[in-house]
């Protein structure tokens, strides 16, 4: 899946890029095309806002690894409000993310970690 994913990635980009000619781009417009399409120049932005929970991975897994990737790819600040909103999104159950997305409708002050906790409660309560 990852490898169609990265497919797509390459073909958006050549998209963009056409239909000037690779060739004829100076080093700084293929530059400035790359940042605008991929803020970083790692990609790992990217990589972070396309994240998904995996399919046998768990709810606590999952967030350990937005709370890594976000650590690498948005420097400085606070990144608790970006992981918090990658975490329901990427969750793989519809009927909890729909859930987590009417519980936090008004709580914007809830941590990434607080999330967890919510999502944990609403899946044990699925299984009942």
């Amino acid at each position: 899946k990852q490898w169609y994913q990265r497919r797509v990635r390459v073909k958006e980009l050549k998209e963009r890029l056409l239909p000037d000619k690779f060739e004829d781009k100076s080093y700084a417009d293929l530059i400035k095309t790359l940042k605008t399409f991929c803020p970083t120049a790692d990609g790992l932005s990217c990589e972070f806002s396309e994240m998904r929970q995996k399919h046998s991975e768990s709810l606590t897994h999952f967030m350990n690894r937005l709370k890594l990737m976000a650590g690498k790819s948005h420097s400085g600040g606070s990144y608790d409000k970006l992981v918090r909103q990658r975490f329901i999104h990427g969750i793989k159950s519809d009927s909890l993310r729909a859930a987590m997305r009417a519980q936090l409708q008004d709580e914007t002050l809830i941590t990434a970690n607080d999330c967890l906790e919510m999502a944990m409660q609403n899946e044990r309560s699925e299984l009942l």
